[in-house]
C-alpha cells in the first residue's frame, strides 16, 4: 500500500488518507483519484542510485569473466571469490572494454 498522497489531495495539501483503487477523501469528495507514476530513479537519492550503478557494472564484468575466460580460469575465479576474495580485488587484475558496463557482452580482455 502506498505512503503518498494521490494527486488530487496533495494538490489540496490534505495528508494519507489511505485507500486502493481510490482514497477515502476522493471518494468523500466524489473525484476522481490519481496517482503519479514515478520512475523508481527519482525516488532513490542520486548517491544510492550511482551505488546501485556501480555495483551492477561490478556484477556485470565478475559474470563475463565467467563467461568468458578458459573453464578453468573462471573456475579459479569462482573459487577465489566463494573463499572471500571481494569482487574489486578479483577484477582489479583484468581489463574490460567500455561495452561491458552498458551491454554486458564483448569478448574478454586481460
Amino acid at each position: 500500500m502506498t505512503k503518498i498522497a494521490c494527486d488530487s489531495c496533495r494538490k489540496r495539501k490534505l495528508k494519507y488518507c489511505g485507500g486502493v483503487p481510490e482514497c477515502r477523501g476522493c471518494l468523500e469528495r466524489g473525484v476522481q483519484c490519481h496517482y503519479q507514476t514515478l520512475n523508481w530513479a527519482q525516488c532513490v537519492p542520486k548517491w544510492k542510485y550511482d551505488e546501485m550503478e556501480e555495483k551492477l557494472k561490478t556484477y556485470k564484468q565478475f559474470y563475463h569473466l565467467l563467461i568468458c575466460l578458459p573453464e578453468q580460469e573462471a573456475l579459479d575465479i569462482l573459487r577465489k571469490f566463494r573463499n572471500g576474495a571481494l569482487l574489486p580485488d578479483i577484477l582489479r587484475h583484468y581489463e574490460f572494454p567500455d561495452s561491458i558496463s552498458n551491454t554486458g557482452s564483448s569478448d574478454a580482455a586481460r
